[in-house]
């Protein structure tokens, strides 16, 4: 476990919080917590959608899981150590830019019919 990853000790606040093991975000999740392991030390990068299922899990927006401010915080003292993390934003921004574009085309896709009528 890397002490400086941020993603790991943000999730591991929540599941103290809450009164959740590793096991049991796992279950609720959909994945093994071997895998689960694996994702919070940095080991396996993860997807989008897990991130969005482990915010679910916990009660929380995706937001105060990779949120950039934290991820910044001098606790964290070399960015190197937070690299799944970065691509976690990066994968989850290009994520939303693609989603915000979907949303667009229906908006100017529902224009042009009430227009049409």
């Amino acid at each position: 476990m890397q002490e400086n990853n941020i993603f790991l000790l943000k999730i591991t606040k929540l599941l103290k919080e809450k009164g959740l093991t590793q096991t049991d975000l796992a279950k609720k999740v959909g994945i093994t917590q071997a895998s689960l392991s694996k994702i919070l030390s940095g080991q396996n990068s993860t997807k989008v959608i897990t991130v969005q299922k482990l915010a679910k899990a916990l009660d929380v927006p995706v937001s105060c899981l990779i949120d950039d401010e934290q991820i910044t915080s001098k606790n964290s003292n070399n960015p190197e150590n937070n690299n799944s993390v970065y691509e976690l934003i990066k994968d989850f921004r290009r994520c939303m830019e693609d989603q915000i574009k979907v949303i667009n085309l229906k908006i100017d896709s529902l224009r042009n019919e009430i227009i049409k009528n």
